[in-house]
């Protein structure tokens, strides 16, 4: 049998022989990724089973992809993967490594040695490579060097090579896959590896979405699987970035936590590792830190430096996001507590203090701090019992406990004073100014936070020092000194730039650019607002990132740059999507629709705005919601679309006052009423104008308590009721002080028509008020050199007000009192209609008088005649009916 296999198929040759082609080598291909979803398919069916979903067949390539056509993983661990049961996918791989344990071996031994080692630098580097990867890996001069026994590998199929997608090199990687995880487990690590799932990791990496592998990872740690756990919050961040709450945490750990809190307590060769897993973390490479971690647990022989390592592994796993790294705080506290160490004691249950915070326990952490602080006063440690104050005041602030936390703060830094430690006075003073600022007691915090930079600047600790300062510029804009924030957000990003902490920069100046936008320094406010974006693309952070373009957007529209701000909003929501900010995304979407309606692309407007309230809703957000529903109610009034529109502004009233914002509420009934009102609804639309006028002064704003005012009278006025018109649009007058230049047009429009057809039929008294009518007529004064068409929409507003009062008024004191407000509030400019006034009264005060009706303007003579007849001209009833008989024949 040996001779006839190993002829060269003589003896198969013949057609009618019973050997035909027995002999023959046939090439086992491996499946394509569409045989492999046949066969998922077929088998699915032949059990019974539903057919795939749209997800599950996305799941499924994934499967194709990763078993590499392997028809015997895709019996073994298709239906394990579609059920997401990826423990049991795992433990049946690793029994069929096993299994094929000794024929990889001889597959390896089979190789030559050179082949060996390419084998061998491919995995360990890392898959896929290219043969120059290769090369440098194995220090060869040149590519052609290995051509030979990288050709060998091809050749047995033992890697496959796949063009790279921006470029002409071919990326090389082990088409077995289970003979990679054979070999990275069994040759590589030596069967060190404790997660199992390892095994998985490539196919994990494009089986779950980013939010099933986070909700993998927090199942696995409710589970205690916390290297199962692990491995899923690192292909999560891996895919998402570890966002800014992640960076914060490694930067603290790197900065902050190992070289003031732990090394001190650790052995030379502990010491030397931490070092090793801070530098790893300033860096950002939160696997490497945490590999170097576990070594640093497995090699620990002491328990001091066995608590150290678990407090740096609570950090990294709270940076990954498992459950605060409670798990290994609370393994540091039991063995620190075995000890009988104090110091370290205090160090791990304040770690504990921490984690809890860190997963929404306060209150525990609050009485953890406490705890510890009184252990440190007992021991006389001021600078320990000055962190367990500090840690206490930030829970408390979390809470919305301002006052306790700001007395816990204080204290803290007192104690950090009394132990010297500047840069933990800093912090706490931080703390302080934080919770003032939260309770508007903002020059407080001011004070609180430049003494707290000023202790940080002592320090010699710049980040802390930037910090502050930022806090500073926050509380100095919501006082409106704006030009103080500004000078305090660019010293703050100055000294960010210094501690090389792009994200910190990039929110002051962030910070800047709003307070220049409030300013209306609007280029400068793009300029600040790019540059913080720059930043924030700079430190990874696509939230901030999203923050900073959104000022720039803000500012590009209030420049009237809408086509630019509608390209910057979109972007904003670009970045906020990929950092998973559904909020930051509604905010964006909806500064998109407002430049979109500026420049009436009212359709897009709409659709921008409904997708604004759609992420804001997903957000948990009911104020952002209104103000997207609102922006959507406004482009389809404009669009005549009136039905809709009063809809979606009751909806977005609704969601207003869900958040508890009179203001937006107002607004949104403000835009209802608006709408009605087209529909002619006027009742409606009145009541919808009174409830937003309510809102709006319980907000405490009166420019839109008078927008709501002037829209009831529209709508009264339209009823017929014109008493109830006229004293609305006085209403209107005495709530605001002065017009924003952008309104006065839609006022003067408004109180002509008003005017003209309300204060003919008013009640003489129902005018005469004179504070009304001199806040109306400082409402609408305007600058003598404004445009022509401004000044002649004002010259027959004047003119309309004067004809009612002459037409309305017969008590010469208001008709008086009237002129000389128009001379008040247009000194010189209005002479013929003061004129007319003064006229009016000085007939009325002669007792209509005849005789001066000659002596008027003819046309006001008429009017008055008409509407005042004068004394003697009033026929009494009985000689007019006997002159009427006498003229009889």
């Amino acid at each position: 049998m040996l001779i006839a296999a190993s002829a060269s198929g003589a003896i198969d040759r013949d057609y009618e022989s019973r050997l035909f082609h027995a002999f023959r080598h046939v090439d086992l291909e491996p499946w394509t990724v569409e045989e492999c979803m046949a066969f998922f398919d077929r088998q699915r069916r032949d059990a019974g089973r539903a057919p795939l979903d749209a997800p599950a067949r996305a799941r499924a390539r994934a499967v194709a992809t990763f078993i590499g056509g392997t028809p015997r993983l895709a019996t073994l661990l298709g239906d394990a993967l579609f059920d997401a049961d990826v423990l049991r996918a795992a433990d049946l791989l690793q029994r069929l490594v096993d299994e094929l344990t000794p024929y990889y071996k001889e597959r390896i031994e089979a190789l030559p040695g050179r082949s060996q080692k390419l084998l061998d630098a491919l995995l360990r580097g890392g898959e896929p490579a290219t043969q120059s990867d290769l090369a440098r890996r194995v220090k060869a001069h040149t590519q052609a060097a290995i051509a030979a026994p990288f050709a060998d590998l091809v050749k047995e199929r033992v890697v496959v090579g796949e063009k790279a997608p921006d470029s002409a090199e071919v990326l090389y990687r082990v088409a077995d896959r289970v003979f990679a995880h054979y070999y990275r487990r069994r040759v590589i690590d030596h069967g060190r590896t404790a997660c199992p799932l390892e095994a998985l990791v490539d196919l994990l990496a494009d089986f779950f979405s980013p939010d099933e592998k986070r909700a993998k990872a927090e199942e696995f740690a409710r589970l205690g699987l916390m290297p199962e756990a692990r491995l899923m919050a690192r292909l999560h961040q891996a895919e998402m970035g570890g966002g800014r709450r992640s960076r914060g945490i490694l930067r603290v750990l790197a900065d902050y936590h190992i070289p003031r809190r732990l090394l001190m307590l650790a052995s030379p060769t502990a010491a030397e590792q931490l070092r090793a897993i801070a530098d790893l973390a300033r860096a950002g490479q939160a696997d490497e830190a945490g590999a170097r971690t576990e070594a640093a647990l497995q090699a620990a022989t002491g328990a001091e430096d066995h608590v150290l390592m678990l407090l740096v592994r609570s950090r990294l796993d709270a940076a990954a996001g498992l459950d605060g790294g409670l798990a290994a705080a609370r393994e540091a506290v039991e063995i620190a507590a075995e000890a009988r160490n104090l110091r370290l004691q205090m160090r791990a249950e304040l770690g504990l203090a921490w984690s809890l915070d860190e997963t929404g326990q306060a209150l525990d952490s609050i009485d953890q701090a406490h705890r510890v602080a009184a252990r440190a006063r007992q021991a006389d440690d001021a600078r320990e019992e000055a962190i367990a104050l500090r840690l206490a005041a930030f829970s408390l602030g979390k809470l919305d406990r301002h006052e306790e936390a700001i007395a816990a703060a204080h204290e803290a830094a007192a104690r950090a004073r009394q132990a010297g430690d500047a840069r933990e006075e800093a912090i706490a003073l931080r703390f302080a100014a934080f919770s003032l600022g939260k309770l508007d007691r903002h020059e407080e915090a001011i004070a609180a936070a430049h003494e707290a930079a000023a202790r940080a600047r002592q320090a010699g600790d710049a980040r802390e020092e930037a910090i502050a300062l930022r806090f500073a510029a926050f509380s100095l804009g919501q006082l409106d000194r704006h030009e103080e924030a500004i000078a305090a957000a660019h010293e703050a990003a100055a000294c960010a730039r210094q501690a090389g902490d792009a994200g910190e920069e990039a929110i002051a100046l962030r910070f800047a650019a709003f307070s220049l936008g409030k300013l209306d320094r609007h280029e400068e406010a793009i300029a600040a607002a790019h540059e913080a974006a720059a930043r924030a693309r700079q430190a990874g952070d696509a939230r901030e990132e999203a923050e900073a373009l959104r000022h720039a957007a803000f500012s590009l529209g209030q420049l009237d740059r809408h086509e630019e701000a509608i390209a910057a909003a979109h972007e904003v929501a670009a970045c906020a999507r990929q950092a998973g900010d559904a909020g930051e995304e509604a905010i964006a979407l909806r500064f998109a629709a407002f430049s979109l309606g500026k420049l009436d692309r009212h359709e897009e407007a709409i659709a921008a705005a409904q997708e604004a309230a759609a992420r804001a809703r997903q957000a948990g957000d009911a104020r952002e919601e209104a103000e997207a529903l609102r922006h959507a109610a406004f482009s389809l009034g404009r669009l005549g679309r009136h039905e809709e529109a009063v809809a979606t502004a009751h909806e977005a009233a609704a969601r207003a006052r869900q958040a508890g914002d009179a203001r937006e509420e107002a607004e949104a009934l403000r835009h209802a009423a608006f709408s009605l009102g087209k529909l002619d609804r006027h009742e409606e639309a009145v009541a919808a104008a009174h409830e937003a006028a309510a809102r709006a002064r319980q907000a405490g704003d009166a420019g839109e308590e008078a927008e709501a005012l002037r829209h009831a009278a529209f709508s009264l006025g339209r009823l017929g009721l014109h008493k109830e018109a006229a004293e609305t649009l006085f209403a209107a007058g005495r709530t605001l002080d002065a017009w924003p230049d952008d309104e006065l047009q839609m006022l003067l429009e408004f109180s002509t028509t008003a005017i003209a057809t309300s204060a003919a039929t008013a009640r003489s008294d129902a005018g005469a008020d004179l504070d009304a009518v001199h806040a109306l007529l400082r409402a609408v004064a305007t600058d003598p050199d404004a445009a022509k068409p401004q000044q002649e929409l004002l010259l027959a507003w004047i003119w309309s007000f004067t004809r009612g009062s002459v037409t309305a008024i017969e008590d010469p004191a208001v008709l008086t009192a009237r002129a000389e407000a128009i001379a008040l509030h247009f000194p010189g400019r209005f002479p013929a209609e003061t004129d007319r006034l003064h006229a009016a009264a000085a007939y009325h005060a002669s007792g209509r008088d005849p005789a001066s009706l000659a002596r008027l303007d003819p046309d006001l003579a008429r009017t008055l005649r008409t509407m005042f007849p004068p004394a003697e001209a009033e026929p009494a009833p009985a000689r007019g009916r006997r002159s009427a008989r006498r003229r009889k024949p």
